[in-house]
């Protein structure tokens, strides 16, 4: 027997056996609270989430990573934002973070120089600073720091930090989205034509304009249109065998816990990262590229190998992979039926 048939008749020995220890595990823990403690402290995958956002939530706190203070930064603002557009707006609010707010604020004006976000803060804060009046030790500390930035006093220039919101009602774009909505499938097939870069730019903007929790979009894209790093990047995740050698593009969407700061927060940077998906997805399908969305089981192997491929911090977990390219004409996909509205849908 050579070592390759050895491994896979071990394999096939173990396997059953690892189930119904699994399976057992998680029964006990369901029931006893001691269990719980035990099966937490033993499974490699929850202990390597939780090590991720212990990371992440140090980072955040202690502002120790640029990406930690421009969530930090980012999430602030949208806070002060809206105080401003408050229909009752008092004389001053923010004072408990304001001071934190300029800390991350002069950081990232000096230490990263020009971004969207040092655009964004810069317009809030001298919006703020303009219209809040206090005597306050706090407020008054504030305003000298910003003073002190800015390198001349708070002179309002007219920039509100709120935008309008004029909704549309349009039935024809309803149709249209519905029915992007309803023809796409996750297609495993591709033709080896080149994507336009224009095109994924515009389904990446769509993505960007998502909502995220205070606006503070701790996720990433990491993309490949190398056909050879395109397979590998999609080989690390299960159910891709067979089709990963064929896939032009893929993009590899990344959370970053290192812009929360409590444990009751622990799944903002999926919530933010999922939300992001479809919009750029349903973009892609809207200009004729094709997709399909791969699950990702996390846990320290699936990281070990996709940590050779692409630069991860120690604080950002993989959330999916997602393939993309023109499809194939003709093959057949799965129909994938949906549940219907009774059965998804409760009114309470």
């Amino acid at each position: 027997m050579t070592d390759r048939n050895l491994t896979s008749w071990l394999k096939r020995r173990i396997k059953p056996f690892y189930y119904w220890l699994q399976s057992l595990n998680i029964r006990l823990a369901s029931a006893n609270f001691l269990f719980k403690l035990i099966f937490y402290a033993f499974d490699r995958n929850f202990l390597s989430d939780y090590s991720s956002f212990a990371i992440g939530a140090d980072k955040y706190e202690r502002m120790a990573e640029d990406r930690a203070v421009i969530s930090l930064l980012r999430r602030n603002c949208h806070r002060i934002e809206k105080g401003i557009v408050h229909p009752n707006r008092r004389p001053v609010f923010a004072l408990d973070f304001i001071n934190e707010t300029l800390v991350a604020f002069e950081y990232v004006q000096f230490r990263l120089e020009y971004s969207s976000t040092t655009t964004w803060a810069s317009s809030v804060l001298e919006c703020y600073f303009s219209l809040a009046q206090s005597e306050d030790a706090r407020f008054v500390s504030a305003l000298d720091r910003y003073n002190d930035i800015v390198k001349e006093g708070a002179k309002y220039n007219g920039l509100f930090a709120g935008v309008a919101y004029h909704p549309i009602s349009d039935q024809q774009a309803a149709i249209t989205l519905g029915k992007i909505i309803n023809v796409r499938k996750s297609v495993r097939r591709f033709e080896e034509d080149e994507i336009e870069t224009s095109a994924i730019a515009l389904a990446l903007q769509a993505a960007l304009a998502a909502p995220s929790s205070c606006n503070r979009q701790c996720y990433r894209y990491i993309l490949t249109n190398d056909r050879v790093m395109a397979g590998k990047i999609a080989s690390v995740s299960a159910g891709t065998a067979g089709w990963s050698d064929q896939i032009p593009n893929v993009a590899l969407v990344v959370a970053d816990y290192a812009g929360f700061r409590w444990s009751a927060n622990r799944h903002g940077p999926y919530i933010d990262a999922t939300l992001s998906i479809m919009p750029f997805v349903l973009t892609l399908e809207a200009l004729g590229i094709s997709s399909c969305l791969i699950n990702w089981a996390d846990g320290p192997v699936t990281r070990k190998k996709i940590g050779k491929l692409v630069s991860l911090s120690n604080s950002e977990k993989v959330v999916m992979t997602i393939a993309f390219g023109k499809a194939q004409s003709g093959q057949m996909v799965p129909r994938s039926a949906k549940k219907n509205l009774e059965e998804m849908c409760t009114y309470v």
